[in-house]
């Protein structure tokens, strides 16, 4: 085999599985705030760290706790993690494809049954024949692993926009409600002012009453 394909790469679907105790160690630097009710002094910055593998298993109590304080400081991403997080998981497996050495494929087990079978009668070239024949079987696999991926992303992507769409909505009824409270105490307030009735001019006043006390018929 050339060092060309000695250089070259493929990539495999590997498995991982994280624990609510692996999430809890290594959110403790937030999760410490919220048990010592210190929740201000949990930062945008520190939720960075925050992933849907730590939500995905994090307890009931940890996720309240998480949810207000994303509420309270506006963090949509978060809050968008938690509505995909509801289930009450102690563990959270997910695969994704990683790049490996070409070298490696020869202590993979083939599960293409052509390549399978004619694998104990290759020779040197047609061993290449054979990496090359699985090399393109797991280029395929990872396209399609790739879609899935990307379609997984674009739902995630979605429920954060919605969630953040959901708080924009809180705040406009929030900021109406108190719209509607200043509107109705101004009412109020009017409703208690007397009405003052305008003083007659008092030249006008006495003309009205020599005019009123003369007989009638020498009214004009």
């Amino acid at each position: 085999m050339n060092n060309s394909h000695q250089n070259e790469s493929f990539l495999m679907e590997v498995t991982h599985v994280f624990t609510r105790e692996e999430a809890e160690a290594s959110l403790e630097h937030i999760l410490g705030h919220f048990r010592n009710d210190n929740h201000n002094f949990v930062t945008e910055e520190m939720a960075k760290s925050i992933e849907l593998k730590h939500t995905k298993v994090l307890s009931k109590g940890y996720k309240s706790y998480l949810r207000m304080w994303a509420n309270s400081v506006g963090d949509s991403r978060v809050l968008g993690l938690l509505e995909i997080s509801t289930d009450d998981l102690d563990t959270y497996s997910w695969t994704e494809m990683v790049e490996r050495p070409i070298l490696e494929l020869s202590s993979i087990k083939s599960e293409h049954t052509a390549c399978k079978d004619a694998k104990s009668s290759l020779t040197e070239k047609d061993d290449l024949q054979f990496i090359e024949c699985k090399f393109k079987l797991l280029q395929l696999h990872a396209m399609i692993e790739d879609q899935k991926q990307r379609a997984s992303d674009s739902q995630l992507h979605l429920q954060i926009r919605l969630a953040e769409l959901s708080e924009e909505v809180s705040v406009i009824k929030r900021d109406l409600e108190s719209v509607k409270q200043q509107n109705a105490e101004i009412i109020e307030l009017l409703k208690r002012v007397p009405v003052q009735e305008e003083s007659e001019d008092p030249v006008l006043t006495r003309l009205r009453k020599d005019r009123e006390s003369q007989p009638y018929h020498f009214r004009k």
